[in-house]
């Protein structure tokens, strides 16, 4: 078994810069556990931006509060929320000295009063991503293992079994810290814009180990997401809505106020849906569309032969981000001393019903920036003690590997009940048909296991 100070979970851009700020304090050993590569997960996804209010002169905290506490319909934790909007103006420093750079104009989007966000064109996250992943591999202090899966955590023991893909093995590590950042859940809904691998495994760890989680059915639908086949589904970032895009139906008609926050526009999509309505975005008002949004003018017309400077564009609604997930307090800490979680795993409070546009990274930043800093204050106050080397001693059964195309129909059948029963809106009725259709799944590997649990724990969370 290898000891290490810290160990995170997850390498975006809340586990990235966690491992970034733990390592230039030089305070002892970071292991990052991820998935893919070290660039990977939603991070790399996001279009839109950070919101941050960085100009007093024009904007305003209040403000920014004022906006996320309306998006959230003022059941955030107003707390955590103005510990959120009043950390933005550090974070944005903290990024340009890791090398990340901006456009030097911040664009508006829905549900915002001012124009606060802070972007990089439509790749704010590949940029983001790329620039705290050049700083990771200069950090000695800082080992990164790929293409690895976390399936088993120990509370008592402190310990984290993970399995290397690569290897075939399965490991354990010892820690004094452990700080989950994985992401979210929403890709065990079939439209979903979140990369395959988010279906909530370390949740669902987490949970079994006694780890309290809060409002796991709290689960926001992006109101414009390309209608057509392909997974990940296409976003179409916000920021075209606040650049003057439209949602309109066949014969033009608009449906909703594109600037108002995502789950009011999310339902009016739905409800035209339901409506035997198809639905498009408008964004052919918006002068040189291709310049503001390269990214998603070259996928268009790459791989759909759709010029959004000429044509309007077929969107539906898509399972995009989860406000439920982990319980954590304003410094990230859970039930478990010593376990943190930070960004889309965590329930920090401050999105309550809804997220504001562009609040998730600015999130994963301030709370791993929260949670760093109250490991250093409290340290040396908690140390757990490194067992005795137990690298032969894994008593916990291996990572068990299913059939894969069974495992993909068992997905499938989770993803599709989920987004027929669990959708927009929920009455008790489907509720229970979701459940009779997951108590008769049976699942053959760690994986499917952990899907299943997140799956059941979303519906129970419903009810």
């Amino acid at each position: 078994m290898t000891n290490f100070s810290y160990v995170i979970i997850g390498s975006g851009i809340a586990g990235m810069s966690a491992a970034l700020r733990l390592a230039e304090k030089k305070m002892g050993k970071v292991c990052i556990i991820t998935k893919g590569p070290l660039i990977s997960g939603s991070t790399p996804l996001a279009q839109g931006g950070i919101s941050a209010v960085t100009n007093l002169k024009k904007d305003s905290y209040e403000s920014h509060i004022l906006d996320t506490m309306k998006a959230g319909q003022y059941t955030n934790n107003e707390k955590n929320v103005k510990i959120l909007v009043e950390s933005g103006k550090q974070i944005i420093e903290d990024l340009q000295r890791w090398g990340s750079i901006f456009a030097k104009k911040q664009h508006l989007e829905g549900g915002h009063s001012f124009p606060r966000i802070w972007n990089a064109k439509d790749r704010t996250g590949n940029n983001i991503a790329h620039a705290l992943a050049n700083n990771i591999v200069k950090h000695k202090n800082i080992i990164v293992q790929e293409h690895s899966a976390a399936f088993h955590l120990d509370i008592k023991k402190n310990i984290i079994f993970y399995r290397n893909f690569s290897l075939q093995q399965t490991f354990a590590l010892h820690f004094n810290c452990l700080i989950i950042a994985t992401g979210g859940y929403s890709s065990l809904y079939a439209a979903s814009t979140s990369p395959p691998g988010n279906t909530g495994d370390a949740i669902a760890m987490a949970m079994q180990a006694g780890i309290i989680t809060k409002e796991l059915s709290k689960i926001q639908f992006h109101p414009t997401v390309l209608k057509k086949e392909r997974f990940p589904r296409l976003l179409l970032t916000e920021a075209i809505r606040g650049a003057g895009g439209k949602i309109i139906t066949a014969d033009e008609k608009e449906i909703v106020n594109p600037l108002l926050p995502r789950d009011i526009v999310s339902h009016a999509v739905w409800k035209n849906e339901m409506n035997g309505k198809n639905i498009f975005l408008d964004a052919r008002n918006i002068t040189n569309f291709h310049e503001k949004f390269p990214f998603i003018t070259n996928i268009l017309l790459s791989e759909f032969q759709i010029n959004p400077e000429t044509d309007i564009i077929p969107i539906t609604f898509g399972a995009h981000y989860c406000m439920g997930g982990i319980a954590t307090n304003e410094n990230a800490q859970t039930n478990i001393e010593n376990i943190y979680a930070i960004g889309e795993c965590a329930n920090s409070g401050v999105h309550g019903e809804n997220r504001l546009a562009s609040n998730s990274l600015l999130e994963g930043l301030v709370f791993a920036k929260q949670a760093v800093d109250h490991i250093l204050k409290n340290m040396g106050k908690n140390k757990t003690r490194f067992p005795a080397d137990e690298k032969n001693k894994i008593l916990y059964p291996l990572f068990i590997s299913s059939d894969k195309p069974k495992e993909k129909i068992f997905f499938e059948c989770i993803q599709n009940t989920l987004s027929q029963y669990v959708s927009i809106e929920r009455t008790k009725e489907n509720l229970q048909q979701a459940k009779n259709i997951f108590s008769k799944m049976k699942p053959v590997s760690t994986r499917e296991e952990n899907a299943l649990f997140m799956a059941l724990a979303i519906v129970e969370d419903c009810e």
